[in-house]
């Protein structure tokens, strides 16, 4: 499977469905479903480290906006690229030795791995923990009602 290091904290948070938008300096053509690990440092106590935490569906990547900044849990910064993530499945735990960039790492998402699903827009990053300001609800599994209003 398709995997992707993250530092700590932002890996669990992407496990734990407050982040649903990964930026980079670089876009990716790359979509499907992806293995969310954390690095092996910098270390954070009490966060996991060096270990698969979530698989997620990787839809889309497109040029970061000020409104990504809440799902990206970062701030906007100069050729940045959001990636956006849906059908986020925290999974039980298991190490793995992370590489920067894509890496492959064998293996393949069993129910009784998944701990968690949460579902985010996969064009705002909102989730039902995290809906629009405002408000939204789903009028598809990975598209808010806010966005498909834009559409």
């Amino acid at each position: 499977m398709n995997s992707l290091s993250l530092k700590q904290p932002w890996a669990s948070w992407v496990a734990d469905g407050q982040k649903t938008i990964e930026t980079r300096k670089y876009k990716t053509n790359c979509r499907g479903e992806l293995l969310i690990c954390s690095s092996l440092k910098p270390v954070f106590p009490g966060l996991p480290c060096g270990q698969a935490l979530a698989v997620v569906n990787l839809v889309d990547c497109r040029p970061m906006t000020k409104a990504d900044e809440k799902m990206s849990m970062c701030e906007i910064y100069p050729d940045a690229w959001s990636w956006m993530l849906t059908n986020i499945r925290k999974i039980r735990p298991f190490e793995v030795k992370g590489h920067l960039g894509f890496y492959g790492v064998d293996y393949r998402i069993n129910i009784g791995d998944v701990l968690q699903t949460i579902w985010a827009c996969r064009k705002c990053g909102c989730t039902d923990k995290q809906a629009c300001e405002g408000g939204c609800h789903w009028v598809e599994s990975d598209l808010c009602s806010r966005c498909w209003a834009e559409d």
